[in-house]
């Protein structure tokens, strides 16, 4: 889990010090595969999306708002197998507004 410097991690004029652990408090483990899945919404689609997504993810998955109606969901423990059945199920969900989206997906193996 990554956890904000100390304050004692830090110098005089505030910044941090080389080395301290610097991060948001969001962790995913490295040492499985896992997949992030990237779609942009069509226009005005973005928070159907967002919601879309959040409740496809399960609790050790990660959804990020990239930008404008971008997201990401970093899928962990998900092989090829996997994050296409996390697109077919996503694509059930959004129905005609998936093939409006732009969307894909890499793969990471350790």
């Amino acid at each position: 889990m990554l956890k904000r410097p100390r304050r004692s991690e830090r110098d005089r004029s505030g910044d941090r010090q080389p080395g301290a652990h610097h991060g948001s408090g969001i962790g995913i483990q490295l040492d499985q595969p896992f997949a992030v899945y990237w779609v942009k919404a069509s226009e005005n689609d973005g928070g159907t999306l967002n919601k879309s997504l959040a409740k496809l993810c399960r609790q050790e998955d990660i959804v990020c708002r990239n930008g404008d109606g971008e997201f990401v969901a970093i899928l962990s423990g998900t092989d090829s197998d996997g994050v296409k059945g996390f697109e077919s199920r996503l694509e059930e969900k959004l129905g005609e507004r998936f093939d409006k989206a732009q969307h894909g997906y890499s793969l990471y193996n350790n």
